[in-house]
């Protein structure tokens, strides 16, 4: 039987709260813009030169934000966090998804027993 912990998966939780740091680009300073690469790194599971190849900068450029040694423009930042939060939404549709898969198995394993 599917365990409850399944539907409240803090993946969820992740990925629509860093939906919405990522999508408003403007009000975005540079130490949150750190956080919020990082946070996606982690997130999406991406190896820095994964993500250096999804933003097609450098691995080298993605340690250096990531590490805050260099940033990028704020200019540049706007198609950056539109990527992060595009990819997160897309990916919280995914988990949400498979969360209501969960809850109705629960529901028809609820009413079997």
């Amino acid at each position: 039987m599917p365990s409850t912990t399944a539907v409240s998966d803090p993946r969820v939780q992740q990925l629509s709260e860093l939906r919405d740091l990522a999508a408003s680009p403007s009000s975005i300073g540079d130490d949150a813009f750190v956080r919020t690469l990082a946070l996606a790194r982690e997130v999406f599971e991406l190896s820095d030169r994964k993500l250096a190849d999804e933003l097609r900068v450098s691995r080298p450029t993605v340690n250096r934000w990531i590490n805050n040694r260099h940033l990028p423009h704020p200019a540049m930042r706007v198609p950056i966090l539109a990527w992060i939060a595009d990819e997160a939404g897309g990916r919280l549709k995914i988990a949400g998804a498979r969360v209501m898969r969960t809850r109705a198995q629960l529901r028809g394993t609820a009413a079997v027993g």
